[in-house]
């Protein structure tokens, strides 16, 4: 299937995927080396001829997936916005130098 219309979690795996370079036009039954993190074969349990989407059916994925970074986006802009002032305790180093925190204030001229 064109990479443009998998979808893992339906059963379509993209043809320029690891996994489906490592097992393209093996039979069922076959084991094939597929080295990624601890697996080290995949065994081809089942193979049958896949039926072609209709393009609203891409489209309607695209449009999801299109919403939930939209979601994801809106998501990290809230929480960066509402942890933007506290992580440095949210200072004004302006008002620390005119308490007279910011100086040397224990040394002497003398």
């Amino acid at each position: 299937m064109p990479d443009a219309q998998a979808d893992l979690a339906q059963g379509l795996l993209g043809a320029g995927t690891p996994l489906a370079r490592a097992i393209v036009q093996q039979a069922a039954g076959t084991t094939v080396p597929y080295a990624v993190g601890d697996m080290v074969a995949v065994r081809i349990l089942h193979v049958e001829a896949g039926a072609d989407l209709p393009e609203a059916d891409v489209e309607r994925r695209r449009e999801m997936l299109r919403q939930a970074v939209a979601r994801a986006e809106a998501t990290n802009d809230a929480i960066f916005a509402l942890a933007a002032g506290s992580k440095w305790g949210d200072y004004d180093p302006g008002k620390i130098e005119a308490a007279g925190l910011g100086t040397d204030s224990g040394a002497s001229d003398t």
